[in-house]
């Protein structure tokens, strides 16, 4: 059976959660994230969406 890597990361739209996007994402992991503002959760996708892994 084959195995991923997901995080879910709450407070992904500034400051530690947002860092944490991206090193999780930059190690090629699927991520789950949720934020308060949603401009900023969708910029961090857009951003986050040239790289390897699923985002939901």
């Amino acid at each position: 059976m084959a195995t991923s890597n997901v995080v879910f990361i709450t407070g992904a739209t500034s400051g530690f959660g947002e860092a944490a996007a991206q090193v999780f994402a930059d190690a090629g992991w699927s991520l789950v994230l949720s934020g308060r503002r949603y401009p900023r959760l969708k910029a961090l996708q857009d951003r986050l969406a040239a790289g390897a892994g699923a985002y939901y």
